[in-house]
């Protein structure tokens, strides 16, 4: 009897347990993403900036970021990390951005370290008040059907 409820209990739990794997977690973070994204706001040093004509657009494909039809970066994910961590690997110039990010409904924040090379400190926050070598970018998303399609000509 103890034998048949240990076995109940481990093909109950088991799959739970694999499936919040990192790797499961990753591919969640990464479905998110997906999709066209308009930028709204850059801040740098505290100060934001806001894009209200003409907002530059990123489409994110799978772990590709497109802008303007080109590849622009590769997105790696680390979804064990409270905020989750992201790596931008910039195509032109060689260059891996490190930062974090959070998608709150239809917005899309990525705090990342504009320093590439030497000692850098990758942000753990979303804010870049005191931190003049970190970016805030606030993206939203556009949702189908509200493209003019912009996303593919060049920036």
């Amino acid at each position: 009897m103890d034998a048949k409820i240990a076995c109940f209990l481990i093909m109950m739990v088991l799959p739970c347990a694999l499936s919040d794997s990192p790797e499961a977690r990753s591919g969640k973070e990464l479905a998110e993403l997906q999709g066209i994204w308009k930028l709204v706001s850059l801040e740098m040093d505290g100060k934001a900036t806001e894009f209200a004509e003409k907002p530059p657009k990123w489409v994110i494909k799978e772990n590709k970021v497109f802008y303007g039809g080109d590849e622009l970066a590769e997105l790696t994910i680390d979804a064990k990390t409270i905020p989750t961590c992201i790596d931008l690997g910039f195509r032109q110039p060689r260059r891996v951005y490190e930062g974090v990010y959070a998608v709150t409904g239809e917005t899309l924040k990525i705090c990342v370290n504009r320093l590439t090379e030497g000692v850098k400190e990758r942000p753990l926050e979303f804010s870049t008040a005191g931190k003049p070598d970190w970016r805030l970018l606030v993206f939203k998303r556009i949702k189908a059907g509200e493209e003019d399609g912009a996303e593919d000509r060049q920036g």
